[in-house]
């Protein structure tokens, strides 16, 4: 890489730090070609992008593919970035244009089960009851209609903001409020109806 790094003195944040608070300082390096900035942008965003482009495409082997390819294309249009725009909501948009770009290539069908999907929390230590209620929530989950099954995920799972969410798939603030309150209802309405009020989200 044609590095142009900050000076030793301009450190960047390490560590177990909110991504948030820190993404402006690492935009700022990155469009000065600091791999640092970069390194310290794949550590904290690889595996949420993974996640995502699973959710997408059902292909492990093409989701490594696709989140290293949109890093490659956050280097090359470093120089581009707005450090006042969320570099979280680029990074996931671009993956899934990706995405749907491999999907349209590959013949991959639009529309993919949800068998698989990794979980939507780590399972709870109340044993039998927290396992069956998770497995149940996938499943409903998967019940929802595709655009508010995925505003779900980068909610509740990746989570994206309200905001963050609407530049990844190009929708309103509003829109995005209404997916997840529908589905919020939908959910609780499953869990009602099991009897497990208990565990209401």
């Amino acid at each position: 890489m044609d590095e142009r790094s900050l000076t030793r003195n301009d450190t960047l944040p390490r560590g177990e730090i909110p991504f948030d608070q820190h993404q402006k300082q690492w935009l700022l390096a990155l469009r000065h070609s600091n791999a640092d900035a970069f390194d310290a942008l794949y550590q904290a965003l690889s595996e949420p992008l993974l996640r995502y482009a699973w959710m997408l495409t059902r292909d492990e082997d093409m989701i490594y593919d696709i989140v290293q390819e949109a890093f490659l294309k956050l280097w090359h249009k470093r120089a581009e970035l707005d450090p006042e725009q969320s570099i979280k909501a680029w990074l996931f948009r671009v993956v899934r244009n990706l995405a749907y770009k491999a999907h349209r290539t590959r013949r991959i069908r639009s529309e993919v089960a949800l068998d698989r999907e990794p979980p939507l929390r780590e399972t709870p230590e109340s044993g039998y009851i927290g396992q069956e209620l998770d497995r149940l929530i996938q499943r409903w989950i998967s019940e929802m209609p595709p655009r508010r099954r995925e505003v779900f995920q980068l909610s509740r799972v990746e989570c994206l903001s309200h905001q963050e969410i609407a530049d990844v798939l190009a929708i309103s603030g509003k829109t995005v409020n209404n997916h997840l309150v529908e589905g919020l209802r939908f959910l609780r309405g499953k869990i009602r109806a099991y009897g497990l009020n208990e565990y209401m989200l």
